[in-house]
């Protein structure tokens, strides 16, 4: 006996309505949002449409990163320095070298820069992960040495210049000179060092996926 077109519409409305939960756990573990999409009883052209909008909203959503993130500053060191704000610390330790050296002469602004700088540092912290690329040295450990140690040369032994390292030893850091360079410019050296660092291994990768 044959089956009318009816009854094989109802029948397979009852399969998509007995499958929808399915539907809707995967939906909800991928929150990819819009059932219709997968509804059979859905036209063609809505279909495209919803697949297009949910398309665009993952790639868009910042839950779903497409490059790994950097996190070559931290909020705490930041605000440890802070705490010697007055000298414009956190600002040099975030990459800002100007302002930096305004705190420093003028006692962070009268103490006004200070105070604001509490509020400001989440966002500072958050350009100089995006400015900055990380490796093997660490920028929290150089500036800590340089902050504290710097005068003996330590930041310099840890990024590898022993050299220096030693001479800042013998002179107290070049008589304070080498110390405010290295205020300056102390994460474009360690962001040159870790690049550096970094360039065997991705011309290694590069010969094995050549091979490959």
């Amino acid at each position: 006996m044959a089956t009318s077109p009816l009854a094989k519409t109802s029948a397979n409305d009852q399969a998509s309505t007995c499958d929808e939960p399915q539907w809707h756990q995967r939906l909800n573990f991928f929150n990819f949002g819009d059932v219709r999409r997968f509804n059979p009883r859905t036209s063609q052209a809505e279909r495209i449409a919803n697949t297009r909008l949910t398309t665009t909203t993952v790639v868009q959503d910042d839950r779903f990163p497409m490059l790994p993130q950097n996190d070559t500053h931290l909020k705490v060191v930041g605000y440890i320095l802070w705490l010697f704000g007055f000298t414009g610390a956190h600002r040099f330790y975030y990459g800002k070298p100007i302002t930096g050296t305004i705190w420093f002469f003028t006692a962070g602004l009268l103490g006004i820069g200070w105070l604001i700088d509490l509020f400001l540092i989440p966002g500072m912290d958050h350009d100089a992960d995006r400015r900055f690329r990380s490796g093997p040295i660490d920028y929290s450990v150089a500036w800590v040495f340089l902050t504290f140690l710097g005068v003996f040369g330590l930041h310099r032994f840890y990024m590898g210049k022993i050299i220096t390292g030693l001479l800042y030893l013998v002179t107290g850091g070049l008589f304070g000179l080498g110390l405010l360079y290295d205020f300056w410019t102390l994460n474009g050296q360690v962001n040159e060092s870790n690049f550096e660092s970094d360039m065997p291994r991705q011309f290694d990768h590069g010969k094995m996926t050549s091979a490959t």
